[in-house]
């Protein structure tokens, strides 16, 4: 009995949020031509989103809890805006917030931001999420047209940035 005591003990009250070894956020950009939009699902490890943005000043913001903090989603927004930039050929592009969620895990976040009313005729990434903070941080870039597969891509601390469609 007190094996399996000690067995529970250790494993429900070990803090899995700690246990990831995986630096990896993973985006998932897909352009509707009959809608002219361009939509961003990005999926960020939450333990590690909170650190970068307690670094930024957002301490305690509980994200994605019932304690969420007011500037929860300020902080987090102007953290996507300094490392995840998306460009045409001649200026950013300006990504609306739509909203966020945890995964089914819980372990991490999807956010959703969009462009609407936009011609797609070049398009370039720059992302740096988690790459100051990890030196082995992956970024994986998925991006469609219309639900077929233009570009893949991973970045990483070597490589921050690519062309999806020229």
């Amino acid at each position: 009995m007190i094996l399996v005591y000690l067995l529970l003990t250790l494993f429900i009250g070990s803090d899995i949020s700690t246990v990831h070894d995986i630096h990896i956020s993973k985006a998932e950009i897909h352009y509707k031509s009959d809608r002219r939009v361009l939509q961003v699902s990005l999926h960020i490890f939450l333990d590690d989103l909170e650190a970068e943005l307690k670094e930024m000043g957002g301490d305690k913001l509980y994200l994605c809890t019932e304690r969420e903090s007011e500037q929860a989603e300020e902080y987090l927004l102007k953290y996507l805006e300094q490392r995840f930039i998306l460009r045409d050929k001649t200026q950013n592009l300006k990504l609306s917030f739509v909203g966020k969620e945890t995964s089914e895990d819980l372990l991490a976040v999807w956010c959703y931001l969009q462009v609407e009313d936009y011609g797609l005729n070049e398009l370039y990434i720059q992302n740096q999420i988690m790459t100051t903070r990890y030196g082995d941080q992956k970024n994986i870039v998925s991006f469609k047209v219309d639900g077929a597969r233009e570009a893949f891509e991973i970045l990483d601390v070597d490589q921050l940035s690519a062309t999806l469609y020229n």
